[in-house]
């Protein structure tokens, strides 16, 4: 097999970097009715993964108080609670990071408070809303399932549920609509869906409009390049769905979907660096016929291209010199005669950390 030169991830978010934002600092006091631990933990969204933050002793006040000069990048956050770890999320914007949260882990969202922060007032509202609305619906869905042949009920439920989504609608444009510039908002937004326009034609040019439409709306609901989404809960799938499900899985296709999607990040120097990475990593563990023209697009375009200044000399000479070796060998190269006795092994262990 090929031996492919890749890289790691997880030290990309050395908190040198990623929690090296200057300010005031921040300051989040946390207190939990009928939680019995004495230790809470601070955790984060990266990239498709979660990490920890800090971890707390409850205080003399009966707070846990996560505290620090510096700010953290915005996101969406975690309390995790021992020893369950189990979870509640909250939003940290980038310009409000002092305030204290209170509930009863019995009925942690209903109970839900915060003192200092209207976009986690408006966050937890939704979840409320949803909750109310989340039991109706499922009753709904099961009448629906049972009367199936039974069209007039089955038209009156449809409606009702038809009623139901459109009040959740409502909501998030309302909320999208009154603060298009809170965590809040750009998290609801980014897990809709773009909605097509109708389009005319047979059966199959409908499908084939609405297919290409439907790529190239992708992303309006959210900005990739805001490093607020990269820590969070929905940038990660909506690329990944992009890449592996949305575009067809032919390295060509690929290739021209990762440039877009590198394209769209060229103002947000962490997210382009994060998954430059990540896309080098995905396609060097591939084990897909063909898809090494991923990995030797990715090294070729911006590895060999000065796109990557954060790489060691030595790492970049050897990535580079890894696709260089490969290309050659692709799919639909002719094969060098040298080809049958040239060793073909991967070490899937070797990575770079920095």
């Amino acid at each position: 097999m090929k031996r492919i030169f890749f890289l790691s991830i997880a030290l990309l978010i050395s908190f040198s970097g990623a929690f090296a934002n200057n300010g005031s600092g921040y300051n989040i006091r946390v207190k939990l009715d009928n939680y019995p631990q004495n230790q809470l933990v601070l955790g984060f969204y990266y990239g498709d993964k979660t990490y920890v933050k800090d971890t707390v002793d409850l205080g003399a006040d009966g707070y846990f108080t996560f505290t620090a000069d510096t700010l953290l990048p915005c996101g969406v956050y975690l309390l995790v609670t021992k020893p369950d770890n189990n979870f509640i999320q909250f939003m940290l914007p980038a310009d409000a990071q002092r305030f204290t949260i209170s509930t009863d882990m019995k009925d942690m969202v209903n109970k839900m408070k915060f003192k200092g922060s209207d976009d986690n007032d408006r966050f937890y509202d939704y979840l409320r809303f949803l909750g109310k609305m989340r039991p109706e619906a499922d009753t709904l869905r099961a009448q629906l399932n049972r009367l199936k042949s039974n069209v007039a009920d089955s038209i009156r439920i449809s409606d009702k549920l038809a009623d139901i989504d459109k009040q959740v609608k409502k909501l998030q444009a309302d909320i999208i609509g009154k603060n298009p510039g809170s965590m809040t908002a750009k998290v609801i937004k980014a897990a809709m869906e773009p909605e097509p326009p109708q389009f005319t034609g047979d059966e199959k040019e409908i499908g084939l409009k609405r297919y290409y439409w439907y790529k190239a709306h992708f992303f309006d609901n959210i900005d990739i390049a805001d490093p607020c989404m990269l820590h969070g809960p929905v940038l990660h799938s909506k690329i990944d769905q992009y890449i592996s499900k949305v575009t067809p899985q032919h390295p060509d296709s690929i290739n021209i979907s990762i440039d877009y999607v590198l394209s769209k990040m060229n103002n947000s120097n962490e997210n382009f660096k994060y998954y430059l990475i990540h896309f080098l990593n995905q396609y060097a563990k591939s084990n897909i016929v063909g898809m090494d023209a991923c990995y030797v697009h990715i090294v070729n375009t911006y590895y060999a291209n000065n796109k990557a200044p954060w790489t060691k000399k030595e790492d970049l000479e050897k990535i580079i010199d890894n696709a260089k070796r490969l290309e050659p060998i692709l799919i639909g190269k002719d094969h060098p005669a040298d080809f049958c006795a040239r060793p073909q092994t991967r070490n899937s262990d070797e990575t770079y950390q920095w």
